[in-house]
Parts: structure tokens; sequence; C-alpha cells
């Protein structure tokens, strides 16, 4: 089976299977899928992608593409759930170990302090009674454990290569501006930074 799993086919580039497979998880977790109908099936779909995933031979090509795929459902809100989320990466985990997995599940624990943290400067706004032109909401990622994370101390000048250029509309900087002041009130030291990316 892993032999078959494995295979390149007649081509000589790598074998697809790490591809495929990330593919065939990222409809089963996405929100939409008109083949599941209950979430115990998938449940049952999700057992099946770990059983196959153990006879992939390249792992760090497998957790390439699944990051990049986590990280499109998580930004994008397109996830059937965190919990399933949860359950995928636990099945990997429990094949590879805590290592492989880390930089997965701190992109989901991302998301839910992302969470926490809008709610928490909605309520600070709601307090002052200031409202926003445009609809404003913030992930707060850690860098290096998202695919698209601009580089840790590499110069602003110098942007990661997955960024893109970006002019703020005003309505957009005061919203950031505001955002900056509430976030560097709560967490002195830190160093926040927007990285606007082409995910």
């Amino acid at each position: 089976m892993t032999k078959m799993v494995n295979s390149t086919g007649d081509t000589k580039k790598y074998p697809r299977s790490s591809e495929l497979l990330v593919r065939h998880a990222d409809h089963i977790l996405r929100k939409g899928n008109k083949n599941t109908s209950s979430l115990s099936e998938i449940e049952d779909q999700l057992r099946n992608f770990i059983d196959l995933f153990k006879y992939v031979e390249d792992k760090d090509l497998f957790q390439r593409f699944y990051s990049k795929k986590l990280a499109n459902r998580l930004i994008h809100n397109t996830s059937v759930s965190i919990e399933l989320e949860e359950v995928a990466i636990s099945g990997l985990k429990d094949r590879c170990g805590y290592e492989y997995t880390s930089p997965l599940q701190r992109m989901l624990i991302d998301m839910k302090v992302s969470d926490d943290l809008t709610k928490e400067f909605d309520q600070h706004l709601e307090q002052k009674n200031e409202k926003f032109n445009v609809g404003f909401s913030v992930n707060i990622l850690q860098s290096g454990a998202w695919p698209f994370s601009a580089n840790a101390g590499v110069p602003e000048e110098q942007p990661d290569k997955n960024t893109v250029d970006f002019n703020v509309p005003s309505d957009l900087a005061v919203c950031i501006d505001k955002f900056k002041t509430f976030y560097n009130k709560k967490y002195s030291g830190r160093r926040l930074r927007f990285v606007f990316s082409s995910i």
C-alpha cells in the first residue's frame, strides 16, 4: 500500500499523494461539503483520512500542504468547526507526535485568542461609544506558525515574499490605529505588525 500511495507514476516529480490527501482533508473540513450530512459522517471521513496518512512517506511535504489549507480555512472562516480541525490534528499527532503538529495547533490557538481579543476590543469601543465606518476584525497570529507570516526580525522595507503591497484606505487606517493603541495598552512589549497577505 505504501508503494502505491507514494508512486510518482511516469513523472519524475514528487509523489502527489501528500497534495491529494490534503485536498481531500480540505474538502472534508470545509463548509459547504455536500457529500456529508452529519457530524458522524465527517468524523468517519477524518478517520479514513488519518488511516491513509500513515502510508504517506514525505510527511514534511504533507505538513506544508496541510498548513496552507488549514490557514486558508481558518483565515477565511470556511472551516466546518474548530472542534473537527482539532480532531484531524489530533489524529496527525497520534501518528507523528507533538513536534509535527505543534505549528498546526498554534494556528488553532491563535484563532481562539483572536476571537476573544476581537470581542474585548468591541466591548472597549462600545464603552467609549465609538463606531467605525467600515467592518473591522483582526486575527493576531504568531510569527512563524503560519505559512504566510512575515519573517521575524526582517526590516519593514523587506517584506516576506508572500505579502502584498496594500495602500490602507483612510477609514481602515483609523481602525488600525485604534486597535494598535488598544493592543499596546493590553500587551506592553509585544510587537504588532500588520501583514496583508495574498493567501
